[in-house]
């Protein structure tokens, strides 16, 4: 390969490097991306927090809102409470939310972090859900046949019940 091939080369894998950063920097927990997560060496890609997050949130970049919205709820269920957070404020951005993520959002009400709780309602008021609308969601999941959607808004709806 002659050494305009190679520059070519670097260019473009520079650039798609690029391209990943910023579809990536979005769904990073604040904590990470304004620390820019760069690791000792300075390699902003090695770091083993944004490592992770990038396997589990973008093994391919979403191709549809459904698609974005189901990789967010899954952080906002098993991530990390950096990660739930942000997950919290990226699904408040969506218009048109699914039913599932409303009870989603309202069943994690219930999460022993109360940063967490504070990203949630945030997202939940921004879609239009504010504490009457949120204690009917959670009041419909309590008729779920899915045990775990019941124990999910029986902890937030206690949860609530604690803190008025």
């Amino acid at each position: 390969m002659s050494d305009v091939g190679i520059s070519r080369l670097f260019q473009q894998t520079g650039q798609r490097i690029q391209d990943v950063a910023q579809r990536v920097t979005p769904f990073l927990p604040k904590s990470i991306s304004s620390s820019r997560g760069v690791d000792p060496s300075g390699d902003v890609f090695t770091s083993a927090p944004i490592r992770d997050m990038l396997q589990r949130v973008f093994s391919e970049p979403p191709r549809t809102e459904r698609e974005k919205i189901t990789r967010l709820l899954n952080l906002l269920s098993t991530g990390s409470p950096e990660e739930k957070k942000r997950a919290a404020e990226l699904l408040g951005g969506i218009t048109d939310p699914p039913q599932e993520m409303i009870e989603a959002l309202a069943g994690a009400l219930g999460n022993n972090n109360e940063g967490v709780r504070k990203a949630v309602t945030e997202a939940l008021n921004k879609i239009g859900y504010g504490p009457r609308e949120t204690i009917e969601v959670l009041t419909t999941m309590l008729k779920s046949p899915d045990d775990n959607v019941r124990k999910l808004a029986q902890d937030a709806l206690g949860l609530i019940n604690r803190n008025t």
